[in-house]
């Protein structure tokens, strides 16, 4: 098991940073003042928070993940023009360092993950809801306990929202070079609605921004030979949409992008 590595790599001294082994370190603390029953129950919840951490994001992720790839390959320009933004910030052959300004110095590469999002969404509806009183919407009478599911997938193929829906454009998130906050944004409709909105999504976020920055600063996405146009990509349409397998070519930019990655901590 992962956490269980950790720990054994934590005792040989080969363990990286993570979640887990920076809060297992405080157990080794000599000043610490817990009792051997706390730490035992403080290893615990730190074995539920990182497992809870990963399960809440890890399907949107690997789905986004997914589309952003086939995008890329049937989009080759989007991706130099990102890349392009990467390389004025970052440097080229360098790995994305995240602030908290992240969007607006780089608002071509924030608009490119609300594409991926919206484009093949991760949830074509909603999980179910019931109402818990008797409601109206635009005229349509809800009675009380009725189950109510949202559309997502319509929502974010609105043509009047977004023209020409089926196209990946980015473009269409931004205005005059900054992001357009009059445009819906996919991360309000993505995850789910109201109590029960997923609690993985600031995590998922997270991790495709770091994800995403960091394969197009280093990589190129290039065509396998007989892989031509979108009608040879497919999806499983679930709970979570996911890619269907495909085949995809991955080259390193350049030197400065091999070394990079060969002197890349994993």
């Amino acid at each position: 098991m992962p956490f269980s590595e950790t720990k054994r790599m934590m005792s040989a001294g080969t363990a990286s940073a993570s979640y887990s082994s920076l809060h297992l370190r405080t157990l080794e603390d000599p000043s610490s003042t817990l009792s051997p029953n706390a730490k035992i129950a403080h290893e615990e919840v730190v074995k539920y928070t990182a497992a809870a951490m990963y399960v809440a994001g890890v399907d949107t992720v690997v789905s986004a993940l997914g589309t952003f790839v086939i995008a890329m390959l049937l989009y080759p320009d989007v991706q130099r023009a990102a890349q392009q933004e990467i390389d004025e910030v970052w440097g080229h052959g360098n790995l994305p360092d995240f602030s908290e300004d992240a969007e607006e110095r780089m608002p071509y590469l924030a608009a490119l993950i609300k594409e991926v999002l919206r484009w093949r969404n991760i949830t074509a509806v909603a999980i179910p809801h019931q109402s818990e009183a008797e409601d109206e919407y635009k005229g349509y009478r809800i009675p009380k306990g009725s189950v109510v599911i949202g559309n997502t997938w319509a929502i974010l193929h609105d043509e009047e929202m977004y023209p020409d829906p089926d196209t990946f454009k980015p473009e269409r998130f931004l205005q005059n070079g900054k992001l357009n906050k009059d445009i819906r944004d996919p991360e309000a409709f993505i995850y789910g609605y109201g109590r029960r909105i997923c609690p993985g999504r600031y995590m998922a976020s997270n991790s495709l921004w770091l994800t995403i920055g960091s394969l197009l600063s280093m990589f190129d996405f290039v065509k396998t030979e007989g892989t031509q146009d979108e009608g040879q990509y497919g999806w499983f349409w679930g709970l979570i949409s996911t890619p269907l397998p495909f085949k995809c070519t991955m080259r390193p930019r350049s030197d400065q992008t091999v070394a990079a990655i060969r002197a890349t901590e994993i």
